[in-house]
């Protein structure tokens, strides 16, 4: 969920839209497990990722270009910044120990993508559209613990964010208009 600000620009017929736009993300989970070959016979890991409570601030321009009086498409994109709290445990039950991290990351984020609104007055606007979304490789350091026991070492943790995302918004051109 998210919401923006914007203008479209008049000194260039309305063509072009400046909006800055501040969003949460969905949280994901993943879980896998992996083999290797050890010296000793195989080795089982198990690996369970999580980026929760993500968010991003952008500052977007986009392009429209009208097909019809009602019907536009648009292309654009934005910069800014976001962030997630990542969390990442690798476990391998045979020699009972884990590796184990949960760093805050907050890096560079961009954003590219397109779509079609659809105006249904002078001032309400569907609009569906496409962007992916990216925030910049983050890296923390991982504790490499033997439960009950103290830590026994670290290791270099790097973790990625990115989506592909499709939405649904409404767009209302001057909403307190009437409140001048």
């Amino acid at each position: 969920a998210g919401g923006a600000s914007g203008r479209a620009c008049e000194a260039l017929d309305r063509h072009w839209r400046v909006e800055f736009e501040g969003r949460g993300r969905n949280n994901l989970v993943s879980n896998r497990t992996s083999t290797f070959d050890a010296v000793v016979g195989p080795e089982t890991f198990l690996f369970t990722t999580t980026a929760k409570d993500g968010w991003s601030t952008m500052v977007n321009v986009w392009r429209d270009y009208e097909l019809t009086d009602r019907w536009t498409v648009y292309v654009g994109g934005g910069i800014g910044a976001g962030g997630y709290r990542y969390t990442y445990r690798k476990f391998l039950a045979a020699d009972n120990y884990q590796i184990q991290t949960t760093p805050d990351v907050s890096a560079f984020a961009w954003q590219a993508g397109g779509g079609t609104a659809y105006a249904i007055t002078e001032r309400i606007t569907l609009d569906l559209g496409y962007r992916f979304f990216q925030i910049a490789n983050g890296r923390s350091t991982a504790v490499v613990s033997s439960p009950p026991g103290p830590p026994v070492g670290s290791e270099i943790v790097g973790s990625a964010f990115s989506a592909s995302e499709l939405f649904f918004a409404v767009r209302i051109e001057e909403p307190f208009r009437n409140w001048r």
